[in-house]
């Protein structure tokens, strides 16, 4: 016969989480549509980097980030540089690009409010490569 030595520390987690009372679990959290936004951003600042490290440059900012899944025709264009096509942020709009010359760039997404500014889930989250 087996003994479950365990099943009083699963009770208790049971009736803790029945009390609210804060575990383990609970303090973990679930990432924010922010933190959601910012990791795609850095994914998509990384494709940039590859882009440039083939062809040279950031694309323009009329190639935009179309660049990174379809050969804008430059030469030594080595993509698709995404496993995936363009990703939409989490609020369902587009991730915005612009190049600033040839070695910089902005990234970003507007937030839930999709404009410029606002504050907490409405906040931009912008990335800007020097």
């Amino acid at each position: 016969m087996t003994t479950h030595r365990c099943w009083p520390l699963y009770l208790a987690a049971f009736i803790a989480v029945l009390l609210g009372i804060p575990t383990p679990v609970h303090r973990l959290g679930l990432p924010s549509l922010r933190d959601k936004a910012t990791v795609k951003l850095n994914e998509l600042s990384n494709a940039l980097i590859l882009f440039r490290l083939d062809v040279g440059r950031f694309p323009s900012t009329a190639e935009g980030l179309h660049a990174l899944v379809l050969d804008p025709g430059v030469r030594n264009w080595a993509g698709p540089y995404l496993t995936k096509s363009l990703p939409e942020d989490p609020w369902g709009s587009d991730y915005q690009y612009r190049a600033v010359g040839i070695d910089r760039f902005h990234l970003w997404s507007w937030g839930t409010d999709r404009r410029k500014g606002g504050a907490g889930e409405a906040e931009d989250t912008v990335i800007e490569h020097r």
